[in-house]
C-alpha cells in the first residue's frame, strides 16, 4: 500500500475507488493559501514520519539459540527450504529459521511482499524485472515466478515501479 496526500476541494479529478489503494493521511481542503500550506506541512510531516517509521520496522527470528534482528527494508526474499525458510537480506546475508511461507506471508501483508512460487516470497521493491518465468532482483539473483502468481506480481511490481 502507497501513502497519498489529497489537495483539493469536493470536485477532485482523483477516483475516490482509487483511495483503498493508499494510506490516506489526511485530507488538504481549500482555505486561503497560509492555511492550506500549512496544513498540507502538518500532513506532510506525518507521512514521512510514519515512512521513516515503516523503514525500521524489524524481523525478530531465531533457530538453534541464533537470535537475528532484521529490517524489514532490508529484506530481498524469503525461500522454503526443508522444514524452514532461509529469509535472503542485505547485500549478501541469510538466516534459516523453521517457519512457513503462509505464515510470513501473513507477517509481511502490507509491506510489499508477494508470492512469487510455492517456495518463494518476495520483496517486490527488489524487483529490477519480471518475466513469465523468473524475477530478477537488484543484486542479481533470479527467482522463478509460477504462472498462478505471475499476474498479481507483475502488477505489484508495475504499481511499485510507478510510484517510485
Amino acid at each position: 500500500a502507497g501513502r497519498i496526500i489529497l489537495i483539493g476541494s469536493a470536485q477532485s479529478s482523483i477516483p475516490h475507488e482509487t483511495w483503498f489503494d493508499y494510506e490516506v493521511f489526511n485530507f488538504v481542503r481549500e482555505g486561503n493559501e497560509t492555511e492550506v500550506l500549512n496544513r498540507f506541512a502538518e500532513v506532510f510531516r506525518k507521512a514521512v514520519d510514519a515512512a521513516a517509521k515503516a523503514r525500521q520496522e524489524k524481523l525478530v527470528l531465531s533457530y538453534a539459540g541464533d537470535i537475528r534482528q532484521i529490517d524489514i527494508a532490508d529484506i530481498l526474499y524469503l525461500e522454503r527450504q526443508d522444514r524452514g525458510l532461509t529469509v535472503y537480506y542485505g547485500e549478501s546475508e541469510s538466516f534459516y529459521f523453521i517457519s512457513t511461507l503462509a505464515k510470513m506471508e501473513n507477517q509481511l501483508q502490507g509491506r510489499n511482499f508477494h508470492r512469487a512460487s510455492k517456495a518463494f516470497l518476495i520483496c517486490v521493491d527488489a524487483v529490477q524485472q519480471i518475466t513469465g518465468t523468473e524475477a530478477l532482483l537488484r543484486n542479481g539473483v533470479k527467482i522463478p515466478v509460477g504462472r498462478q502468481y505471475y499476474p498479481a506480481l507483475k502488477e505489484a511490481a508495475m504499481q511499485g515501479a510507478a510510484s517510485v
